[in-house]
């Protein structure tokens, strides 16, 4: 932090500009005053400069103070110079310079910054030993010099004239509308510290964080937050206090269950936002009953984080609540998604892609409708015998990402040393499989299952080795049960098949269930979409 005096002998290369104050917390209020300073000395071609102080007065009479400061200083800084202000100079708020009388400061420092020609105030300005009339001294000063001088008048949000204090007041008792008031979410940021080990062990794995006692914090409870590591934000629940139920201590805790994923690099600094209160802090009498209610807190937090979320899928499809969808493409943005379920009954009932298009960023369509939208825009491959994803361009692009996802995976398979490849089964799925095996030019052979019924593949698996592949590409209700023993590539399209257990169980076999093929649906359509 600077003296006063080091602002006089800077050199400037044109005019400048003034505003002076605390701006803790840099809330609506201040935003407000600022950008409007901003405007109007453009509009006279000059140079901003905000002049800010450190300590906060408040710490210079009472450097104990806890709980107070909405922002540290450099945070603070970053935030004026975000708003496009060229000088920000942080005085050091001295002995000396609180004893001035609001007149010499005025006259002896305000006044004499070089090429002054605009001072601008908010309207609860006070300044000098005594809080003297600021503005009035001003006023009368900066006339004499034929300095411009104007005042921002108080911004009020519900009749309620927005500034610190009450800011400080709603941070600990409503942090929406504390939210409401600064313009952004409220946050703490700090040193990411190792915690006890509890919650990794036991319940969920959490981020811990260490920050300045000067800091106002919420009130004890959980909420719905966010937490930012480097440039990434991760969607989380926060909890702040004691840890009652589990009792080691009565250290105030600060720490954040990250949602979506399941492992971090390490890091040493963190910045948590804070969106919404979910509930007070409570002592369970154990740790399964507080487990319990942390799976219900993510919950909460999983529907508010998904209805306010900007990123907007939707699934069109006939009995498809089962989708697992949602989960892959959150996987994949690693925070939370609004997805709708589109479940139709008859194609009659099929929304146009007009409306899809002004509520959604993307749609992907399932059985029995991946043919529906066939003839309403250009289909990004001819080898398309259906499509599953509308692409929102000018024209209406149409994309099939099982195919995209099946030909990556069965690359994949061929890499591994597989020639072979059995088809089980000959629907939709099925003879996509065969174009892209015929395309790659794949030896392989299907089985229907209406005429064949797979007695023919059972009896015949003693003919395929290490280099086969199996595919199972039928309905979810088919079981595919070897009547031998066999060493063997087994891609079952279905997913969490438990009855498939049995196979990794009896056989070597190497088998994998159609979650991968939904991953890479997912991460395709995002692609195609324009997220990637």
């Amino acid at each position: 932090m600077e003296p006063i005096e080091n602002l006089l002998s800077l050199n400037f290369d044109s005019n400048t500009a003034v505003a002076i104050g605390n701006f803790d917390g840099l809330h609506s209020g201040h935003q407000s005053l600022l950008n409007e300073f901003i405007h109007k000395s453009k509009s006279l071609n000059l140079k901003t400069i905000v002049i800010t102080f450190f300590p906060h007065p408040a710490f210079y009479f009472n450097p104990d103070l806890e709980d107070y400061l909405l922002q540290d200083y450099e945070s603070k800084e970053r935030s004026i110079k975000e708003l496009g202000v060229d000088y920000v100079f942080v005085c050091d708020f001295s002995e000396s310079l609180q004893k001035l009388s609001a007149k010499n400061f005025i006259t002896q420092y305000l006044l004499l910054i070089p090429k002054l020609k605009f001072v601008y105030l908010g309207h609860d300005f006070k300044l000098g030993n005594g809080k003297e009339d600021a503005f009035n001294i001003i006023k009368e000063e900066t006339a004499k010099k034929k300095i411009l001088f104007e005042n921002f008048n108080a911004l009020k949000i519900e009749n309620e004239i927005v500034s610190s204090s009450l800011v400080r007041k709603l941070v600990k008792n409503d942090i929406e509308k504390a939210n409401e008031k600064l313009g952004y979410n409220f946050s703490l940021e700090g040193e990411v510290i190792s915690g006890q080990g509890i919650g990794k062990k036991e319940l969920f794995p959490t981020l811990n964080l260490k920050v300045e006692k000067s800091l106002v914090k919420p009130s004890s409870g959980v909420y719905i937050g966010q937490v930012i590591l480097g440039s990434n934000i991760y969607d989380s629940v926060i909890n702040i206090g004691t840890n009652p139920t589990i009792g080691i201590d009565e250290t105030l805790k600060i720490e954040a269950h990250l949602l979506h994923v399941n492992s971090i690099q390490p890091v040493t600094t963190a910045k948590f936002l804070f969106l919404k209160k979910i509930r007070e802090e409570s002592k369970f009498d154990t740790k399964k009953e507080l487990k319990n209610q942390i799976k219900d807190d993510i919950d909460i937090a999983l529907r508010f984080l998904r209805s306010t979320s900007d990123v907007k899928l939707a699934l069109i499809g006939k009995n498809i609540q089962h989708s697992q969808s949602q989960y892959m493409y959150e996987k994949i943005f690693q925070k939370s998604v609004n997805y709708t379920l589109i479940d139709i009954e008859n194609e009659s009932e099929l929304p146009s892609i007009e409306d899809l298009k002004k509520k959604y960023d993307g749609v992907s369509i399932t059985a029995p409708y991946k043919q529906s939208y066939l003839n309403k825009g250009k289909i990004l491959n001819s080898d398309f015998t259906s499509i599953n994803t509308i692409i929102f361009k000018n024209p209406i692009e149409l994309g099939n990402t099982d195919y995209l996802a099946a030909e990556e995976i069965i690359c994949s398979y061929t890499q591994q040393g597989v020639d072979k490849f059995i088809v089980l089964g000959d629907g939709n799925m099925g003879k996509m499989i065969k174009i892209i095996l015929e395309n790659k030019q794949l030896d392989y052979v299907v089985y229907s299952r209406k005429s064949t019924g797979f007695t023919e593949l059972y009896n015949s698996l003693n003919k395929y080795n290490s280099r086969t592949l199996i595919i199972n590409t039928c309905a979810r209700e088919f079981i595919f049960s070897p009547r031998e023993s066999g060493s063997y590539f087994f891609w079952d399209l279905n997913y969490n098949r438990e009855a498939q257990n049995s196979i990794l169980d009896k056989y070597s076999i190497k088998y994998q269930d159609g979650i991968k093929m939904l991953e890479r649906q997912a991460y395709f359509a995002t692609k195609l979409w324009g997220f990637q």
